[in-house]
């Protein structure tokens, strides 16, 4: 399974402050979809489609460009992984693109 890697800026803030800002990597696998198997193309029964899967291996953040990257573990982690896998598809996307 290839690994891609995808970064994007971060900003960590209640209402009135900003915590942290920085730059955020993502290293993620893929699991391809499957398409619908309906009464057209059933053989050995019939299931939904399934859209892919996106599974994020490590996450790794630095604060400034000049920094080291540092793994982001913890509750920082946890906040940092909220991101949909349609954003992960993009990234994929753009990068094929480019």
């Amino acid at each position: 399974m290839t690994t891609h890697i995808a970064t994007r800026a971060f900003e960590l803030t209640d209402s009135l402050h900003c915590f942290a800002y920085g730059e955020a990597r993502y290293h993620f696998t893929v699991t391809p979809g499957r398409k619908a198997v309906t009464w057209a193309n059933a053989s050995g029964g019939f299931s939904p489609a399934e859209n892919p899967t996106v599974d994020v291996t490590k996450i790794e953040y630095r604060l400034h460009h000049k920094h080291d990257w540092s793994v982001a573990d913890g509750i920082f982690g946890d906040l940092l992984s909220d991101v949909s896998d349609a954003w992960f598809l993009d990234a994929i996307a753009e990068e094929a693109a480019a």
